[in-house]
């Protein structure tokens, strides 16, 4: 069987692809994508927002999955979950034009808040949540829905 393509963004499923041949059950792959959506996130007065394409993630996710082995068109593709993380910082923590280059960072004083000194004293946490749509929500997405939900 020739190797399993390496995409960017996406985790490919564990094991062996399943032979085209190998029966006529349903062959269940589990991956895992990576979709950053930074640049989308904006700053309101009650908190911040992020727009989640949905529909257009899902045809990268049905893509991917088509070159990972077998698609079955019957069953599709259910989502099992969606996760964001992020961190929480202040301002301070965002480095020159928005980019953490380590060559420009080194520079003394490019990233620093220390007064007669050289470095940069700061906190953050990260945050993580774990969620899945409405049924509708990802039907309308393209995705399947399991019976029952």
């Amino acid at each position: 069987l020739p190797p399993r393509p390496s995409l960017p963004g996406f985790e490919p499923p564990v094991g062996d692809p399943p032979e085209a041949d190998s029966s006529d059950g349903l062959v269940v792959q589990r991956v895992t994508a990576f979709f950053d959506y930074g640049p989308q996130a904006v700053k309101e007065a009650d908190g911040w927002h992020i727009d989640i394409a949905l529909s257009a993630d899902f045809r990268k996710i049905r893509d991917a999955v088509r070159g990972f082995g077998r698609y079955d068109l019957t069953y599709g593709i259910r989502l099992d979950s969606m996760e964001i993380r992020m961190i929480a910082a202040n301002a301070e923590w965002d480095p020159p034009d928005g980019v953490f280059n380590p060559e420009q960072l080194v520079q003394p004083g490019t990233l620093s808040n220390v007064v007669q000194g050289f470095g940069f004293v700061g906190a953050g946490y990260r945050l993580e949540a774990r969620w899945l749509p409405a049924p509708d929500v990802l039907r309308i997405a393209g995705f399947t829905i399991p019976p029952g939900s």
